[in-house]
Protein backbone atom coordinates (compact mmCIF):
# COMPACT_ATOMS: atom_id res chain seq x y z
CA UNK A 1 0.00 0.00 0.00
CA UNK A 2 2.37 2.37 0.61
CA UNK A 3 5.17 3.64 -2.24
CA UNK A 4 7.82 0.96 -2.84
CA UNK A 5 11.02 3.50 -2.01
CA UNK A 6 9.00 3.71 1.45
CA UNK A 7 9.22 -0.38 1.57
CA UNK A 8 13.12 -0.74 0.78
CA UNK A 9 14.08 2.09 3.14
CA UNK A 10 11.83 0.48 5.85
CA UNK A 11 13.31 -2.78 5.19
CA UNK A 12 16.79 -1.44 4.37
CA UNK A 13 16.72 -0.10 8.22
CA UNK A 14 15.70 -3.35 9.65
CA UNK A 15 18.32 -5.27 7.59
CA UNK A 16 20.86 -3.38 7.30
CA UNK A 17 21.10 -0.63 10.70
CA UNK A 18 18.83 -1.79 13.45
CA UNK A 19 19.71 1.90 14.85
CA UNK A 20 23.37 1.29 14.37
CA UNK A 21 24.72 3.58 11.90
CA UNK A 22 28.52 2.50 11.46
CA UNK A 23 31.14 1.57 7.94
CA UNK A 24 29.49 -2.37 8.34
CA UNK A 25 25.72 -1.00 8.23
CA UNK A 26 26.50 1.28 5.37
CA UNK A 27 28.68 -1.37 3.61
CA UNK A 28 25.30 -3.80 4.08
CA UNK A 29 23.05 -0.86 2.90
CA UNK A 30 25.67 -0.60 -0.33
CA UNK A 31 25.09 -4.30 -1.44
CA UNK A 32 21.07 -4.38 -0.03
CA UNK A 33 20.53 -1.48 -2.37
CA UNK A 34 22.49 -1.71 -4.90
CA UNK A 35 21.33 -5.14 -5.71
CA UNK A 36 17.50 -3.84 -5.54
CA UNK A 37 18.91 -0.88 -8.05
CA UNK A 38 20.60 -3.61 -10.84
CA UNK A 39 17.05 -5.36 -10.85
CA UNK A 40 14.30 -2.25 -9.98
CA UNK A 41 15.79 1.19 -10.77
CA UNK A 42 15.47 3.86 -8.78
CA UNK A 43 16.19 7.72 -8.64
CA UNK A 44 18.13 9.88 -6.44
CA UNK A 45 15.07 12.28 -5.76
CA UNK A 46 12.90 8.92 -5.08
CA UNK A 47 15.30 7.66 -2.62
CA UNK A 48 15.10 10.80 -0.86
CA UNK A 49 11.38 11.13 -1.22
CA UNK A 50 11.36 7.80 0.74
CA UNK A 51 13.98 8.10 3.40
CA UNK A 52 12.12 11.56 4.34
CA UNK A 53 8.53 9.72 4.11
CA UNK A 54 10.04 6.59 6.54
CA UNK A 55 11.72 9.42 9.06
CA UNK A 56 8.61 11.40 9.34
CA UNK A 57 6.35 7.83 9.61
CA UNK A 58 8.67 6.82 12.29
CA UNK A 59 8.62 10.06 14.19
CA UNK A 60 5.27 10.10 14.68
CA UNK A 61 4.68 6.54 15.15
CA UNK A 62 3.46 4.98 18.37
CA UNK A 63 2.78 1.42 17.60
CA UNK A 64 5.69 0.43 20.15
CA UNK A 65 4.19 2.17 22.53
CA UNK A 66 0.06 1.42 21.71
CA UNK A 67 1.30 -2.20 21.52
CA UNK A 68 2.96 -2.15 25.02
CA UNK A 69 0.94 0.20 27.38
CA UNK A 70 -2.78 -0.58 25.49
CA UNK A 71 -2.57 -4.14 24.21
CA UNK A 72 -0.22 -4.67 27.21
CA UNK A 73 1.95 -6.63 25.02
CA UNK A 74 5.84 -7.03 25.51
CA UNK A 75 6.17 -8.53 22.41
CA UNK A 76 7.78 -5.71 20.95
CA UNK A 77 9.66 -3.88 23.40
CA UNK A 78 12.96 -4.61 21.69
CA UNK A 79 12.52 -2.34 19.22
CA UNK A 80 12.07 0.58 21.28
CA UNK A 81 16.14 1.01 21.84
CA UNK A 82 16.67 0.81 17.96
CA UNK A 83 13.89 2.89 17.24
CA UNK A 84 15.16 5.65 19.55
CA UNK A 85 18.81 5.54 18.23
CA UNK A 86 17.14 5.40 14.74
CA UNK A 87 15.50 8.77 15.52
CA UNK A 88 18.48 10.48 16.95
CA UNK A 89 20.51 9.70 14.68
CA UNK A 90 18.56 10.48 11.67
CA UNK A 91 17.50 14.08 13.76
CA UNK A 92 20.96 15.08 13.05
CA UNK A 93 22.31 13.08 10.26
CA UNK A 94 19.10 12.83 7.92
CA UNK A 95 20.90 14.74 5.20
CA UNK A 96 24.26 12.96 5.25
CA UNK A 97 22.46 9.48 5.50
CA UNK A 98 20.05 10.94 2.14
CA UNK A 99 23.54 11.88 0.51
CA UNK A 100 25.25 8.18 1.54
CA UNK A 101 22.50 6.61 0.40
CA UNK A 102 22.28 8.73 -3.02
CA UNK A 103 26.00 7.70 -3.68
CA UNK A 104 25.65 4.49 -3.75
CA UNK A 105 22.74 4.30 -6.49
CA UNK A 106 24.66 6.34 -9.09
Amino acid sequence: MAPRVFELVRSMDYMCFEGVFEDENFRKAKTYLSAYNSSYSISANELKSGVLMYFLTKAQSFWIENSHYIDESSRVDHFLEIEFKTLLYLKDNLESFIDKLRQIIK
